[in-house]
């Protein structure tokens, strides 16, 4: 609620319709002022019983297979729908360690789940760039809400700014490394309006972005 739109009954067919401060729907809880701790809290348990259901196996294999099955059952399972999470440090810190006491039993090195959630956040917003601009998504993504302009001192974080922040160490780990000339050609991009929607619609560009993540850059 803002100063724009306040909370009102709605009506539908003469029948109120419940108002609440959180839902789930499709496996995912959203409350209404955009806290993720129950969401994580239920990701934790989802990643939990993923791990109980294989834990025997998992400590039965060699260790290269146990990394495996943990990367693809118990990490899915913990981040699912984060896509769209506006996560804060603590978020991450409880999700990173619920996933080290787990593979730390199978006896494997835990994956960094800030670069786990940053990098799925990623692709999908490399395929909501390229999206035509009829989908929902696209539409709600490059939005801009009536009287959008940010208050004084420490504003809450936006989806976007993962990602804005994601392209800004990229240029410079780029520059880094020699590759200077397309620094700049991609710093004139991040300076046009929606800079992460423009750079995005350049795959190969964006698949660059994703594999600096996901090798640790």
């Amino acid at each position: 609620m803002n100063k724009y739109v306040t909370r009102s009954d709605i009506n539908i067919l003469n029948k109120r319709i419940e108002i609440s401060q959180k839902v789930k729907y499709l496996g995912r809880t959203f409350a209404d002022d955009g806290c993720l701790t129950e969401e994580v809290a239920r990701r934790i348990r989802a990643g939990s019983a993923a791990f109980n259901a294989i834990r025997r196996e998992v400590l039965q294999s060699p260790q290269k297979i146990r990394n495996r099955l943990l990367t693809t059952t118990v990490i899915p399972a913990m981040t699912y729908g984060c896509e769209t999470w506006i996560s804060k440090e603590s978020d991450t810190k409880r999700l990173q360690r619920a996933v080290s006491n787990m593979f730390e039993i199978a006896g494997c090195d835990p994956p960094d789940m800030e670069k786990q959630v940053l990098r799925r956040k990623l692709k999908w917003a490399g395929h909501v760039s390229r999206m035509k601009y009829d989908r929902w998504a696209k539409i709600l993504s490059e939005w801009d809400p009536r009287g959008s302009a940010r208050p004084r001192g420490c504003p809450p974080k936006r989806w976007a700014d993962d990602i804005t922040d994601s392209i800004k160490i990229f240029i410079h780990n780029e520059a880094l490394r020699g590759n200077l000339g397309h620094a700049r050609r991609r710093i004139d991009i991040l300076e046009a309006k929606r800079a992460w929607s423009t750079v995005g619609r350049d795959r190969v560009t964006w698949h660059s972005l994703v594999r600096s993540i996901q090798d640790g850059n």
